[in-house]
């Protein structure tokens, strides 16, 4: 189950960097900063160099962070069944820090995807209710394993750290 393990907490940190870019649009665009694709961006007929000279919300920007957003869900609907894999002691954690992220991005889709005026933040309260919601869900159902491979993008680090899990095993199993 490692590199599937592995390959689900990949997920997870894809989908939580792709909401970090989403709400941090204006933000980094007036730090001379866009990570947005930029045939995304093309496609909604913005040319990233203007937009970080002049960073305005527009219909056709809030696409581009809905899409954004749309690959983040995906990621994290992949990362869910990972997080039964888990460890029982880091589950809650785990699960915790994926709803808090995604409800940033609900945060933004209540905003109409306009991260450039303002910048989405979930409420210290809502963070607790998003923290008791993944303390009860440890006590369901597990979800359904995923063994989907890692995503393109993660492969590298796949490769770089399931030989260190070898080489800690039989560390381990000499002792």
């Amino acid at each position: 189950h490692t590199s599937v393990t592995y390959a689900r907490a990949f997920d997870l940190g894809v989908g939580m960097q792709l909401t970090n870019i989403a709400r941090d649009v204006g933000e980094d665009a007036r730090n001379g900063r866009c990570y947005l694709p930029a045939d995304w961006m093309l496609e909604e007929g913005i040319v990233q160099e203007e937009f970080i000279r002049n960073p305005t919300f527009t219909p056709a920007l809030g696409r581009v962070v809905k899409r954004l957003l749309d690959r983040a869900d995906e990621h994290y609907v992949r990362a869910d069944a990972g997080i039964s894999m888990l460890p029982r002691s880091c589950r809650v954690s785990i699960r915790a820090a994926r709803l808090i992220y995604c409800d940033i991005g609900n945060k933004l889709k209540s905003m109409g995807y306009d991260s450039v005026s303002r910048r989405a933040v979930v409420s210290r309260n809502r963070k607790i209710a998003l923290a008791l919601e993944a303390c009860f869900e440890l006590v369901g159902a597990e979800r359904p394993r995923n063994t989907s491979p890692v995503v393109p993008e993660c492969q590298f680090l796949l490769d770089a750290v399931l030989p260190l899990c070898k080489q800690e095993k039989m560390v381990s199993d000499e002792v």
